[in-house]
């Protein structure tokens, strides 16, 4: 579990422009959040009879069996138009260390946009040595716009974790 807050600007600073001595505040911001993530690995003797027979590698691949997360968070902005206050949650549920569905509210009525957010990845990972991605997701825009479609593939390899593998 953790929890976390932070304030942007909280002096009431100004910026000055200096050709024509125009000062104009500086937006302030709050934000606080709180999430929790609980996973859960291989029992124990089936860990064990993993790694005797020489597939320790599947057991990196699979652990977490299925991991699970959940967050919100609230920005507070206050300039001289005004506070607008924007709020996010969601959670995320993974499977095998390979399949990943997530979803999502956003809450920011000053930019009318009040919906749902959702995505999905799916991923291989070679314990700390290298892995791949997919993931795609469908975030809400304001609502005389269409939501935004994402995807994206990335990868890793960490040449000294694969050194130390070989050696």
């Amino acid at each position: 579990m953790n929890y976390a807050k932070s304030w942007l600007n909280y002096n009431d600073a100004e910026v000055t422009f200096i050709p024509g001595q125009q000062s104009d505040p500086i937006l302030q911001d709050t934000r606080w959040g709180a999430g929790f993530h609980i996973s859960t690995g291989i029992p124990q003797p089936a860990k064990a009879a993993l790694e005797e027979s020489g597939a320790d590698w599947l057991v990196a691949m699979l652990t977490p069996l299925v991991s699970f997360g959940m967050a919100w968070d609230t920005s507070k902005e206050n300039d001289p138009r005004g506070e607008s206050e924007v709020h996010y949650s969601g959670w995320e549920l993974t499977f095998l260390n390979m399949v990943t569905i997530r979803r999502g509210n956003i809450d920011n009525p000053t930019g009318d946009v009040i919906d749902t957010t959702e995505g999905w990845g799916l991923g291989v990972r070679l314990g700390d040595v290298a892995g791949f991605r997919w993931d795609e997701a469908t975030t809400p825009q304001a609502s005389s716009l269409g939501d935004v479609h994402r995807e994206g593939f990335s990868t890793f390899v960490d040449v000294v974790a694969l050194f130390a593998v070989l050696q």
